[in-house]
């Protein structure tokens, strides 16, 4: 099996290379770990090293929002069908912790009575939101962070210069899809640029440059404020102890769901 998409997840790639070699695959496995980490291109890659033509018979629900129940019963049928030019036929499903119930109930009927040589791949950051009829029938592979040099290596093809690699490296937190992500924009670098200068006031700035920051924060999108936060929580996983800084983001993150006051929230973690 050759992965020509992935790199590093070297772990993984041998769990499935040993399980395509025993002709052992399941029909359905969950993809575990943080948010882009590169799990998506890992089951897209991995379906193409298993032979399945990426056009006709490789199925991709990519959606922040979740699977709904029209996907569901378009993959249902999708999966049902003979495969066109592949010995399988194979679905991948992200952000399947987000998915409605109409649409886990559908999905459950086809993991109960799945498809002939079909393959379905969910990924999710949060294995156990999953409900549990489903969670019971797939298998659960667990994925992790890369390290700065798996990361640099994916950064290659972007020809950066040195420090801004080093820049998106760091920023990164160990997550290759997002540091590739960032390397692709500009819009998304500039972002990051952004989000780690308001880091280093939260952490370090007086009191009257944590005010003003709040009030720049307050005033973007939520979508963005949300990006922020998970940011700021990554970067304080990775390089901070203070416990009450780590609680107030979490707080902030978790509060900013119910639509409270952006500018209260921000103000409160900023002060």
């Amino acid at each position: 099996m050759r992965f020509s998409k992935t790199i590093g997840h070297q772990k993984q790639k041998d769990i499935f290379q040993h399980l395509a070699l025993g002709q052992n695959l399941a029909h359905a496995y969950a993809l575990a770990g943080p948010e882009n980490i590169g799990k998506t291109t890992f089951a897209v890659d991995l379906a193409e090293a298993l032979g399945v033509n990426p056009i006709l018979d490789l199925f991709v629900f990519d959606s922040e929002s979740g699977l709904l129940i029209e996907d569901a019963r378009t993959l249902q049928l999708r999966l049902t069908r003979t495969a066109a030019a592949s010995r399988y036929k194979a679905a991948v499903v992200t952000y399947a912790e987000k998915m409605t119930g109409e649409a886990a109930s559908a999905l459950l009927k086809i993991l109960e009575e799945p498809p002939r040589d079909s393959i379905i791949f969910l990924t999710t950051t949060n294995f156990y939101s999953l409900l549990p009829t489903v969670s019971s029938r797939v298998q659960r592979i667990n994925f992790g962070l890369s390290s700065k040099k798996e990361i640099e290596e994916g950064l290659e093809e972007f020809g950066l210069e040195p420090q801004r690699s080093s820049e998106i490296v760091d920023n990164a937190c160990g997550r290759i899809g997002l540091a590739r992500r960032i390397a692709s924009s500009e819009e998304s670098y500039n972002f990051a640029k952004t989000a780690v200068a308001y880091y280093q006031t939260l952490k370090n700035g007086t009191l009257v440059d944590r005010l003003q920051t709040a009030d720049k924060l307050a005033a973007m999108e939520s979508l963005d404020i949300e990006k922020f936060l998970g940011f700021a929580m990554r970067k304080w996983v990775t390089d901070e102890e203070n416990l009450l800084l780590g609680k107030k983001l979490q707080q902030t993150y978790f509060d900013l769901h119910f639509n409270l006051n952006a500018k209260l929230l921000t103000t409160n973690l900023f002060i």
